[in-house]
């Protein structure tokens, strides 16, 4: 790394050295997610992180990133689950809804 980026980042992801946190939430969550449904279901890898986080800021847009074959017909859901209300893959653009997936 040049002498730009610093490595001291959350969990060594590095990042620029004059970096400054936003003021609050962002407008849009990129979401990951092992697979999704075409209605905003999304499971996750079980750590809970994005759930916690899209529970506490309701108002940010989740957007799923995921390849076609990552979609699915249906997956299970838990109370605590949040879903997406976009899902982008290479194909195409859903809009799958409120992204209040657990309570389908």
């Amino acid at each position: 790394l040049d002498e730009c980026v610093a490595t001291a980042a959350s969990h060594g992801i590095a990042q620029p050295r004059d970096f400054k946190p936003l003021a609050g939430p962002p407008d849009i969550a990129l979401v990951p997610g092992v697979a999704f449904t075409a209605g905003g279901l999304r499971l996750g890898r079980g750590g809970g992180h994005y759930d916690r986080y899209l529970a506490a800021h309701p108002g940010v847009v989740a957007l799923g990133l995921a390849f076609e074959g990552q979609m699915v017909a249906e997956l299970p859901v838990e109370a605590h689950d949040r879903g997406v209300q976009w899902v982008v893959t290479p194909q195409r653009a859903v809009f799958t809804g409120s992204g209040l997936a657990a309570q389908e």
